[in-house]
């Protein structure tokens, strides 16, 4: 029997034939484009902001919205692709993707500036005002802007600063005309870089911020309908995966993909045991969401860990009475998670309640504090508590100790969520189509 490929995608931006949602959001930015306006878009590790613009890039998606692909020229770049990134990598960079365009006129400007030394942002103005000439567009799909606007080596905040005024002299030259930027990042950036300068010019004075949020309903849907009909999904089943995954394109690709492996090879999974595996397999994209978040929001998600997973872990009973009520004060302190998509909050009553979107988040938390290797790495994550009366610093340490000592938490919490899987009761098992 022929082998059957396994219709999801795992491990990098999403190749087009996998590629499924996200109209409202490429329809937000062919708009842009049609207007010649700037969209930065932001979001966690993830939830495919390479692949959207990977999927703006291609002629059919141009073509499928009645648009004509002719009269643009799109230059697609990762930044995060520089080792180092430098101003100069940049613009050389740019000038290459603009190179063998087939229009005389256009190659010599491109020619001039990769013969020289150090390209910069006049070589592209150069071009863009030979483009405005002609009535064509330039669509400049930046990806990872991150590493564009923090400093590094050869790249100093000078240089940041410098890249910043470049990139909106060039909006403000030739936004409305020939121009447009479609932007990715991790923050928002105003949240990037160094300060700016008295006399700069904000950067929402020239993009629209744009928070690429995990799956809607109907995208996710449209995932989970890829499985072999044979393995189709029923309601409850998609609700537990969405509970595990809350919608996260990544993640949802990894259960997809873990769920056909497993019905394709007739392995026999228990609820917990198929979490456990997906928690293995997603670490990453927690741990740089760890690793991105500042300080007050690592301590934002620690405390609502602990407060969760208080009585479900069988012999690890703590008390953080009073805890809901630092984390009600820190709301404002939590604007970028619930941006991001990582916490959300609602009203229990009058009572204002945080949780993690994906439960999996939630474990890769405890999980955390449990790999400390003795009481002195515990004592380092323990130093993200600031703010709290010593009363409350007390109970916080005392709970983080005891799920530290005791490293069979995070599976415990693992099988509590399996025994909620009802629509799993019976395992994951499947026969090939």
């Amino acid at each position: 029997m022929a082998t059957i490929t396994n219709p999801f995608f795992v491990g990098g931006a999403v190749p087009p034939a996998h590629f499924v949602g996200r109209s409202a959001e490429i329809s937000e930015i062919f708009s842009h484009i049609g207007n010649k306006s700037h969209l930065a878009i932001h979001g966690s590790p993830g939830l495919g902001k390479s692949s959207l613009l990977s999927a703006v890039e291609r002629p059919e998606t141009w073509q499928t919205r009645g648009l004509d692909p002719s009269v643009a020229t799109v230059v697609s770049l990762n930044c995060g692709d520089f080792s180092p990134f430098t101003r100069q990598a940049f613009w050389r960079s740019v000038l290459e993707r603009l190179d063998n365009t087939g229009d005389a006129g256009l190659q010599q400007l491109v020619t001039a500036g990769l013969n020289k030394s150090a390209p910069g942002r006049d070589d592209l103005q150069k071009v863009l005002a030979f483009l405005m000439k002609q009535s064509r567009l330039l669509v400049m799909l930046l990806d990872d802007f991150d590493a564009a606007l923090r400093p590094g080596e050869n790249h100093s905040e000078n240089d940041v600063l410098k890249m910043k005024a470049d990139l909106r002299a060039l909006c403000n030259e030739f936004g409305t005309k020939c121009l447009s930027q479609i932007v990715t990042s991790f923050h928002r950036l105003t949240d990037l870089g160094p300060e700016l300068l008295p006399t700069g010019s904000p950067w929402y004075n020239q993009y629209l911020f744009l928070p690429l949020k995990p799956f809607t309903d109907e995208d996710a849907g449209t995932l989970f309908d890829r499985m072999s009909p044979a393995w189709s999904l029923t309601q409850a089943q998609r609700d537990w995966i969405r509970e595990l995954t809350d919608g996260h394109p990544a993640l949802l690709q990894n259960a997809c993909y873990l769920l056909w492996k497993s019905f394709q090879e007739k392995t026999q999974l228990e609820p917990w045991q198929f979490a456990d595996r997906l928690r293995g397999l997603t670490r990453q994209f927690f741990r740089d969401e760890w690793q991105f978040s500042n300080r007050e929001e690592r301590m934002a998600l620690l405390l609502i860990a602990l407060c969760r997973a208080d009585g479900k872990v069988p012999g690890r009973e703590y008390n953080l009475s009073g805890i809901d009520t630092v984390l009600t004060q820190m709301r404002d302190k939590m604007f970028g998670l619930k941006d991001r998509g990582i916490v959300e909050e609602r009203m229990e009553g009058a009572k204002p309640v945080f949780r993690f979107r994906s439960s999996l988040m939630e474990w890769f938390v405890i999980q955390d504090l449990q790999d400390a290797k003795d009481e002195k790495e515990l004592a380092e994550r323990q130093e993200v508590l600031f703010g709290l009366s010593n009363k409350q610093v007390d109970k916080v340490k005392g709970a983080m100790s005891l799920m530290w000592k005791h490293k069979d938490a995070v599976t415990a919490l693992v099988k509590f969520s399996g025994r909620l899987a009802g629509a799993f009761s019976k395992g994951f098992s499947g026969s090939a189509p």
